[in-house]
């Protein structure tokens, strides 16, 4: 299986070193020039990027895509299965930037989804499955010096896939390359209800936000946003969504 990655974020980046040191062929493709400009830059020119996984007793590794490119045609043909790892907000117009090039049979995976694959049916016409993620198999952060920091490890990935009938052979696929993705929701909409980050990235942001604003953006939520009491909102404002 050949893998596209677009998205050259923390999720993207983090995801494709762990389908990588799999074994698996991937490829990543960065589709604006907002963020992260300097390290695509970098890891373009090096060829690759080092990996330090806290999940797995401080592994160390470097990680060496089969490309690194703003190539739309070239990362989308490459690819069997295509990770979108943008934000949501981008999702429309990654959908219109990479639908000339989608072919029929590809996989798409959406990371998270929050429904987004009926954005991309809107502009791709092609016989593609989809499959949505509630959240993120792996997490962290880009750090400087070509240096990919993986802090976070998701015990129990649910998935859903677009159509339904075909979510046997998705899981059977996804579950190889990442192996904490072994379980199914119903349909994309039960993914997008279950999305941890609707009630978790508002409350945290929100309570956070004269410390975001005084640190200029240098803010990482899980390690200073979620005191005893703000885990106290977040459970009170979880249990309201799980009854209505």
């Amino acid at each position: 299986m050949n893998i596209t990655v677009i998205g050259c974020g923390n999720a993207g980046l983090i995801h494709a070193a762990k389908m990588i040191e799999r074994g698996f062929k991937v490829g990543i493709l960065k589709t604006s020039n907002v963020t992260n400009e300097d390290f695509f830059s970098l890891i373009k020119k090096e060829g690759g990027y080092n990996v330090k996984d806290e999940t797995n007793g401080g592994n160390r590794f470097w990680v060496k895509p089969e490309f690194i490119t703003k190539d739309v045609e070239k990362a989308v043909g490459f690819a069997d299965i295509i990770f979108i790892t943008t934000t949501t907000l981008q999702h429309e117009s990654v959908a219109k930037l990479i639908a000339p090039y989608v072919r029929d049979g590809q996989l798409m995976v959406i990371i998270p989804g929050y429904m987004g694959s009926l954005i991309f049916k809107r502009y791709i016409k092609k016989d593609v499955i989809y499959s949505e993620w509630e959240t993120t198999a792996y997490n962290g952060r880009i750090m400087d010096s070509l240096y990919v920091r993986i802090t976070f490890y998701n015990p129990r990935n649910a998935i859903s896939v677009l159509p339904v009938k075909e979510k046997d052979s998705v899981l059977d696929i996804l579950s190889k390359l990442f192996l904490n993705t072994k379980y199914l929701r119903k349909n994309i909409l039960e993914s997008a209800f279950h999305n941890p980050n609707l009630i978790v990235h508002t409350i945290g942001m929100l309570f956070s936000a004269a410390r975001i604003e005084y640190s200029n953006g240098e803010f990482w939520m899980y390690r200073e946003a979620f005191t005893k009491s703000v885990i106290n909102a977040i459970k009170a404002f979880d249990v309201q969504k799980i009854i209505f």
